[in-house]
């Protein structure tokens, strides 16, 4: 499929997460879509929405180009929302094990990821996109795919969990995949 004003130019991706672009690659690829590798700046906030736009600000101001970036979060109900917004960090620090052990002997185990894609053509004003994948922290840590929290989380409508799913199975569930085919549909209606 050809995209009019967007024949012979690309798409970027920015973040430092290369398993983020090898999700969005599958849903995008055909799009030009290329990987800007770089650290953004993220700010503090509850919100994903006001995180990931406020990251992409300051990347804009020094790259001109059609981009995005995505930030998600990990919502788990029996721990009050936590991680919410700061998951990556929390998975560094503390790991999946450490995750489980504060839902043992806990009966409600629901949790959803939330992602929220901020997009910007230059001069045009950003747009978000957002997905939620709701479902469930297992008892132990199965399959070795995916990244951070994938082996504890079964989404609903799954046998499976995220580490389990090839990345096409997880983008058909997952919280980005929502988001992205989103940004897909848009970019379809905007550069018919």
């Amino acid at each position: 499929m050809t995209m009019g004003k967007f024949t012979n130019r690309n798409i970027y991706f920015a973040t430092s997460n290369l398993n983020k672009y090898k999700e969005a690659e599958k849903i995008l690829g055909n799009y030009g879509l290329k990987l800007y590798k770089t650290k953004l700046i993220e700010i503090k906030d509850d919100s994903l929405r006001k995180i990931a736009l406020t990251s992409l600000q300051f990347l804009t101001e020094s790259f001109n180009e059609p981009v995005f970036v995505d930030d998600s979060g990990f919502f788990i109900k029996a721990l009050n929302g936590f991680p919410g917004p700061i998951a990556g960090y929390v998975h560094k620090k503390l790991g999946n094990q450490k995750i489980l052990s504060l839902l043992k002997g806990k009966e409600d185990r629901s949790a959803y990821f939330k992602s929220v894609i901020a997009f910007k053509i230059s001069p045009k004003s950003p747009i978000t996109f957002e997905g939620k994948t709701y479902g469930k922290i297992i008892d132990k840590e199965r399959g070795s795919k995916g990244f951070d929290y994938d082996p504890i989380f079964q989404p609903i409508g799954s046998d499976k969990t995220f580490g389990e799913m090839t990345t096409e199975e997880k983008n058909a569930f997952s919280h980005r995949g929502k988001a992205l085919k989103k940004l897909r549909v848009w970019l379809e209606e905007e550069f018919k």
